[in-house]
């Protein structure tokens, strides 16, 4: 049985709220962007076929789609990532493909193996 809650229409409600009390009522304010993610949650069984299969983000938990969906993975632990929640989504090249990518977890300093910094 699947779930689906929108977690976005919540948090327009509180801005419209909070732009009601304020005296905003400028109608771009309230507009939702075009480019706007509507991020949704999908309650599912973790055996399910389906999501053992996929790469799901470390960080949010989601699969995300399209621009968002672009993962990567750590070239150590091998867990994935969103490029957008880990900061690579402009920086992600072929230099980093070739190269691999470590998460904060996997990051070390190459000359002294500290991985505090």
């Amino acid at each position: 049985m699947l779930a689906l809650v929108a977690s976005s229409a919540a948090g327009r409600e509180a801005a419209e709220q909070h732009n009601q009390e304020n005296g905003e009522t400028d109608e771009s304010k309230n507009r939702v962007e075009d480019n706007d993610y509507i991020r949704t949650v999908v309650v599912t069984s973790s055996e399910h076929t389906y999501f053992m299969q996929m790469p799901v983000c470390l960080i949010c938990g989601s699969i995300g789609k399209d621009s968002e969906g672009t993962m990567v993975a750590c070239a150590t632990c091998a867990q994935n990532y969103h490029t957008y929640c880990v900061g690579l989504h402009d920086k992600l090249n072929s230099t980093v493909v070739k190269r691999g990518w470590r998460c904060l977890d996997c990051t070390v300093c190459e000359g002294c193996g500290d991985g505090r910094d």
